[in-house]
């Protein structure tokens, strides 16, 4: 009981730092300079993140996901329409947050996928001896 709490509130401790951290690096980033960059670290970072925690607790790796990735899909949504409100597209906030949310639910998906089949396996070979 107390891992899952333990994971859940790394999870929301991601979730909630990722946004934060996308803000200051878009603020301290010099004028000119390519995002690409960050916005790709940012979702492999997340993504990787979700496939640990999903690996602690593979039968709750939707949830974990959610909590890691939600806060940033929804910060660069919303960043994405009040750009766009001012005549400017910036498509980087949506590959940041939509890229961030799908990302972590492959990378997730994958890691509890793995982690349950091994189990399976491990019971299904201590079974046959």
């Amino acid at each position: 009981m107390f891992r899952t709490y333990a994971i859940y509130t790394v999870a929301v401790g991601v979730g909630i730092f990722a946004p934060i951290f996308v803000l200051w690096v878009a603020r301290t980033t010099p004028l000119g300079a390519s995002p690409v960059v960050v916005a790709v670290s940012v979702v492999v970072a997340l993504a990787f993140t979700s496939a640990l925690l999903a690996s602690f607790l593979p039968r709750h790796w939707i949830s974990t996901t959610f909590l890691v990735s939600l806060p940033i899909a929804v910060l660069g949504s919303v960043m994405f329409f009040a750009l766009a409100g001012s005549g400017a597209t910036y498509y980087i906030w949506l590959v940041v947050g939509m890229g961030s949310f799908v990302s972590s639910a492959f990378a997730a998906f994958f890691s509890a996928t793995v982690v349950l089949r091994l189990a399976q396996s491990k019971r299904a070979f201590e079974n046959g001896r």
